[in-house]
């Protein structure tokens, strides 16, 4: 088997849910190091050269892990939702968000693994290691993480207009749901977005899902905010080019000013 070169951090089945079905696949990305937006293929786009060993590559990119997760994040990203509408006083409303819960076991356990994927960011940036390709290599060939959450897969509802989700390089967006008995600080939840009106989201319990619908109800605040995680290091990218300029001049001065401010190692520690 060939050698792979480019090895993506974020994966291929991931990125290309986020392309409209009518035009190219070109994505533009924009790079805080050099401040440029540039336009990028899906082959090089979230991807060095040999950030790891091939045998490493070859589980992330068979059978393990894109060979099942893309048809199912495929599946997610077109299938059809229920809509939950209002009635009011004044009529009918649509609601921003509409949810199901994912109930497949096998779903499940295969999506968890998305969680992982700012590992494989973490690792393109260091020297290859042969003793943590290794357990990498059991975690992405096993069945997946065992959560004891609820997952629910989320739309953005399409008759309200919105701007899209972008694509960052470490995908996972972790927000903190406030205990209001004030016992603990509050709990962890997990937010992935797997196209640009859709996510999935890993929840505790339902208040959980409407904490984080209230909260970031504006798809550009989310936007910022997930961008603000990652201390504005990380790479951005979207196939609506007017947008993201758009976001990027919001990005420098952005301040969620969140009283439990989560930041995430795009190191490995």
């Amino acid at each position: 088997m060939a050698k792979t070169k480019n090895m993506h951090y974020l994966s291929q089945c991931i990125s290309i849910n986020f392309l409209p079905n009518d035009k190219p696949k070109t994505f533009w990305e924009y790079n805080p190091e050099t401040g440029k937006t540039v336009p990028k293929n899906i082959e090089k786009l979230f991807a060095r050269r040999r950030s790891w060993g091939q045998e490493l590559e070859e589980v992330l990119s068979g059978n393990s892990y894109e060979n099942k997760m893309g048809p199912l994040l495929k599946e997610l990203s077109q299938k059809t939702m229920k809509r939950l509408r209002v009635f009011g006083p004044t009529g009918i409303r649509e609601v921003q968000f509409n949810a199901e819960e994912i109930e497949n076991s096998e779903h499940i356990k295969l999506l968890s693994k998305l969680l992982l994927q700012i590992v494989l960011l973490q690792r393109s940036v260091e020297s290859p290691n042969e003793e943590i390709e290794k357990v990498l290599k059991e975690i992405f060939s096993s069945d997946g993480i065992a959560l004891n959450m609820h997952l629910l897969l989320v739309e953005i509802n399409p008759l309200m207009p919105s701007p899209p989700l972008v694509l960052i390089d470490g995908m996972t967006f972790h927000y903190i749901v406030p205990d209001l008995t004030g016992k603990t600080a509050g709990h962890c939840c997990f937010m992935f977005p797997i196209s640009e009106r859709r996510f999935l989201l890993w929840i505790s319990k339902k208040e959980d899902y409407t904490y984080f619908a209230a909260k970031y109800k504006n798809i550009h605040y989310l936007n910022l905010c997930r961008i603000s995680q990652h201390e504005k290091k990380c790479r951005v990218a979207s196939a609506n080019k007017e947008y993201l300029e758009q976001l990027v001049q919001n990005m420098s001065l952005f301040n969620e000013n969140s009283k439990m401010p989560i930041t995430i190692e795009r190191n490995w520690v």
